[in-house]
């Protein structure tokens, strides 16, 4: 074949690749419309978003009919491959480095100072001073949010002591102890009436972990009472939950040799240990699998300390036939300890970079959805 052919062979192939590449449903500067490229987590609620963004595009077309100047909004919901964007940010970071990153991301509140600090997300506060002064009800206002929630959106420079907002806190991760009713009444864990009665202490938490867990004849667990680890809940909440500090109160010193963050890792090790080591429950939670089969949603878990989402991932839609309860965890039994209400979740953050080719920002890019 001749060099000329096969310049000509590239060029059809290229053709006929343009001529079947996905076009846009609009036309790039159609007049009034406003696109949004928004970029979420893949999980189980992923249709209930679909579902409110397009409500909310509904909304908008509803008051562009009222109002002319009142802009349409399109949201492109480019969902990332991962379930967590902040521990594994591929799809954000190619974005940006292909020009095209989303206006609006769904990220983790705890690590929007990190990512603001390297220039990824734009600041807030004209818009929520612009917002302050309007006469909108549903404005966004720090004041409306949990303080603790909402500082972990603010980013303070330490070199220029710049401080600014870079997000808006949008959920809360709560974490509660859920425990099998009827497993804890087979183990005599009962109140006056009968009923099943949760923990009340860390000794009591131990005593069940022993005593709700059971083997087969090989010595393996094959229903677990209680493990530290197993659910949500890590040696920071149970630090914090027994009165300890993952740092000094001028954060700049470590105190995880502190006496009470030694306690909770010590109450947590000795749970392993009776249980037969930390491989023996590994290798019971192994096995461990999610939706229908979930260990919990099995019965083959007593207790478990874990977070809301509990109940839209597995309990709602798999666990209808679980006679299950929810309490607040227990606590160290001496008085003298103060527990640390925590928060943690997930935040909306803009990106300040330009917009792609063929997508047009104005002042409405910043809205409520």
């Amino acid at each position: 074949m001749s060099r000329w052919k096969i310049v000509l062979l590239i060029v059809a192939l290229a053709a006929l690749l343009w001529w079947l590449a996905p076009s846009r449903a609009l036309a790039p500067n159609e007049p009034g419309v406003v696109e949004i490229g928004y970029t979420g987590d893949a999980g189980d609620d992923g249709a209930v978003m679909d579902d409110a963004l397009r409500a909310f595009e509904a909304e908008s077309r509803a008051l562009h009919k009222k109002d002319p100047a009142h802009p349409i909004y399109r949201v492109v919901n480019g969902q990332g491959a991962s379930r967590d964007q902040t521990s594994d940010p591929t799809r954000f970071l190619v974005s940006v480095a292909g020009g095209q990153p989303p206006d609006l991301i769904l990220f983790d509140r705890y690590a929007v100072s990190e990512w603001a600090a390297r220039g990824a997300f734009a600041r807030l506060d004209p818009f929520l001073e612009r917002a302050a002064r309007s006469d909108d009800p549903d404005a966004i206002q720090p004041e409306n949010y949990y303080q603790s929630c909402w500082e972990e959106v603010v980013y303070t420079d330490p070199v220029t002591g710049d401080r600014a907002t870079y997000g808006v806190p949008q959920r809360v991760d709560d974490r509660a102890l859920f425990y099998n009713k009827d497993l804890l009444k087979r183990g005599g864990y009962v109140d006056e009436r009968g009923e099943a009665r949760p923990p009340r202490t860390w000794e009591e938490m131990a005593e069940m972990a022993i005593k709700l867990t059971e083997r087969n004849p090989d010595g393996a667990i094959t229903r677990l009472g209680f493990a530290p680890n197993y659910g949500n809940a890590w040696l920071y909440l149970y630090a914090w939950m027994n009165g300890g500090e993952l740092m000094s109160a001028d954060r700049r010193r470590v105190t995880l040799n502190s006496p009470r963050m030694v306690e909770a890792l010590d109450w947590m090790t000795k749970i392993y240990d009776s249980l037969g080591g930390v491989e023996a429950v590994y290798a019971f939670q192994s096995s461990a699998q999610v939706g229908q089969l979930d260990p919990f949603v099995r019965g083959k878990v007593a207790l478990k300390i874990d977070g809301y989402w509990s109940f839209p991932d597995n309990l709602a839609q798999f666990g209808h036939d679980l006679n299950y309860a929810v309490a607040v965890p227990p606590c160290p039994p001496r008085k003298s300890r103060k527990t640390k209400r925590v928060s943690a979740g997930s935040a909306a953050g803009v990106t300040p970079f330009p917009p792609p080719r063929g997508r047009k920002r104005t002042r409405g890019s910043y809205c409520n959805i």
